[in-house]
């Protein structure tokens, strides 16, 4: 029995460079799924953070002056607060404490 092995050989050289795009390209898919997902998460982080803001405009405006003055005064208040506890970056680098041992 006689087999042409170059035949054999170029036939699957030939098969194998059209079966491999189509075997990536479940791959494809898979990220492009991936992808769309991502972002619509991303809108939806978008629009509630839209609407929480709307909601807590809403509830400012419902208040009377002198509540909204409260208000406002508390939220500075909570800033300055919070912004105390962040350290400025120079900080962090340079002069951080040594580990105890």
């Amino acid at each position: 029995m006689h087999f042409y092995y170059k035949r054999i050989v170029s036939l699957f050289i030939v098969f194998f460079f059209f079966a491999l795009p189509l075997l990536s390209g479940q791959e494809r898919t898979a990220r492009k799924a991936e992808r769309k997902k991502e972002l619509f998460e991303k809108l939806e982080r978008k629009y509630y953070q839209k609407a929480r803001k709307k909601t807590i405009q809403h509830r400012r405006e419902m208040q009377t002056k002198a509540t909204q003055k409260r208000m406002k005064d508390a939220d500075r208040k909570a800033r300055d607060f919070n912004s105390q506890k962040k350290k400025n970056w120079l900080e962090e680098k340079f002069c951080r404490k040594k580990p105890r041992k």
